[in-house]
């Protein structure tokens, strides 16, 4: 949730360069945050529009995580 908030609000102002005004992710973020927060970012359609591309795998973990226990006891 830091990470998130950090991403959303701080980062921005940080970079410089070029080609730093074309990098704009404010607009996915105020829009998806809640994706990430819910760890269900991954059944996104469109990739380019979440907040934080890279934290897929979070929400698989997560989404793992939550149903292995249902496996593991038909299993025992």
């Amino acid at each position: 949730m830091i990470v998130l908030a950090f991403y959303a609000t701080i980062s921005p102002f940080l970079g410089s360069g070029p080609l730093w005004p074309d990098y704009d992710v404010i607009p996915s973020c105020k829009d998806n945050w809640w994706w990430n927060m819910l760890y269900i970012n991954n059944f996104q359609a469109l990739f380019f529009d979440q907040c934080m591309e890279w934290s897929w795998y979070l929400a698989n973990d997560m989404q793992f995580y939550v149903i292995s226990p249902l496996f593991l006891i038909t299993l025992w």
